[in-house]
């Protein structure tokens, strides 16, 4: 049986020291993860996160996957961009003044990522809503990505099947660890409670998949920067994310989920306390990091 890792990004491993996972089993991360620590495979499924990893230099060394990162060839990036449409100059001037088109250096690069509005999408934007404020720029921008040939990139789409889910990062990760990972042995049988027999080839340590805030307010360690929410704003709904998590731990039965907290002491509080929606699936349990160390090993 094997460990994974799965890294999310709510406040509650904000004191864990994540390299001591290191050698324990393969660590998967998510977004902006990077930005601190290198998983052993990264997994970022926003427009502005993908593309800021992939400027940083970090697919270039590292294994990567990217939600819709389809190369285009460079002789479809004036169509692409401007979808048609006739742009002015005064229109673009509008565009880079509110730096609504976020590119890297096109070098010799041949093939190029986009993701947001075509530039004619964004000066239709920026002209409704002329007061707009700079936080909200993220969610509107065209993202332009020129790829180098020997980078390790992946799209999410190359590995699951038959298409993308849609999942948020957490769970995208952690079905990706799933395909990746997962080694059925013949030693490793059970049998559920109709007789059916399955095979237990992975357990899996969910770190940092908080589901809750503790105050209501956005619950994430790298809120306040550039493609993340405010310190001051509500916290995301997160109805989506466990309904997701719950679609992976009904579907795999041989997988040995472990949601950690970051306390023992059960119930007290929105992060430490057991998933309603989970309750009855006979393999997730909640564990704390000192039982986390004990059982990986």
């Amino acid at each position: 049986m094997s460990n994974v890792f799965v890294v999310g990004n709510g406040e509650s491993r904000k004191d864990y020291d994540l390299n001591k996972l290191k050698g324990k089993g393969r660590i998967y991360g998510c977004n902006g993860l990077y930005r601190d620590f290198t998983p052993d495979v990264l997994v970022a499924v926003d427009q502005g996160i993908c593309h800021e990893i992939y400027n940083s230099g970090y697919c270039q060394d590292n294994e990567t996957y990217l939600r819709g990162w389809t190369r285009l060839p460079s002789m479809l990036y004036e169509s692409v961009i401007n979808a048609g449409a006739s742009i002015t100059a005064e229109e673009m001037a509008i565009v880079k003044e509110k730096k609504m088109i976020n590119e890297n250096e096109r070098g010799d690069c041949q093939e190029f990522v986009m993701h947001g509005s075509n530039i004619s999408g964004a000066v239709k934007i920026l002209k409704d809503n002329k007061d707009i404020e700079s936080k909200n720029v993220n969610h509107t921008a065209v993202d332009v990505s020129w790829c180098s040939m020997n980078s390790k990139e992946q799209s999410i789409d190359d590995i699951m099947t038959p298409r993308d889910w849609g999942f948020a990062a957490g769970p995208t990760a952690g079905a990706i660890s799933i395909l990746k990972e997962k080694q059925p042995k013949a030693t490793d049988l059970y049998n559920d409670a109709d007789n059916n027999e399955h095979t237990i080839s992975l357990e899996m340590f969910m770190i940092g998949h908080d589901l809750a805030s503790n105050d209501d307010k956005i619950n994430n360690m790298y809120k306040d920067t550039k493609y993340y929410g405010l310190k001051e704003q509500q916290q995301v709904p997160t109805a989506n994310w466990i309904q997701q998590w719950k679609s992976l731990i009904i579907n795999n039965p041989g997988v040995t989920f472990y949601k950690v907290n970051p306390e023992a002491d059960m119930g007290h509080d929105a992060i430490n306390r057991p998933i309603k929606e989970w309750e009855g699936l006979k393999n997730v349990f909640y564990i704390d990091y000192a039982t986390m160390e004990t059982l990986a090993g």
